[in-house]
């Protein structure tokens, strides 16, 4: 199952939020303009054509980087959820 971390810096307000809204249906945040992605290939071809009709290529920064399948991520510092709260997706 692929896994993308997607990242962007939009600077019309009303792209921003209509790229913001596209993306929260189908990846989870991890800040206001940070998610990830973990589905299908098939699937994240159509989400990709969906929010790249969004931008604006001469203005707007999208970022996806793709995360290996294999290894888990590592977090350190201030927790992304409170105590007592866990994703089941992404190993504690």
């Amino acid at each position: 199952m692929p896994r993308y971390l997607i990242g962007y810096d939009i600077p019309n307000p009303k792209r921003l939020q209509r790229l913001h809204r596209e993306i929260s249906k189908f990846a989870t945040a991890l800040q206001y303009s940070v998610f990830l992605y973990e589905g299908s290939e098939k699937a994240w071809s159509e989400y990709l054509k969906k929010i790249l009709r969004l931008l604006n290529l001469k203005e707007d920064d999208l970022r996806i980087y793709p995360l290996h399948h294999c290894e888990a991520p590592s977090f350190y510092g201030k927790p992304l959820y409170p105590e007592g709260i866990f994703w089941s997706i992404i190993p504690a």
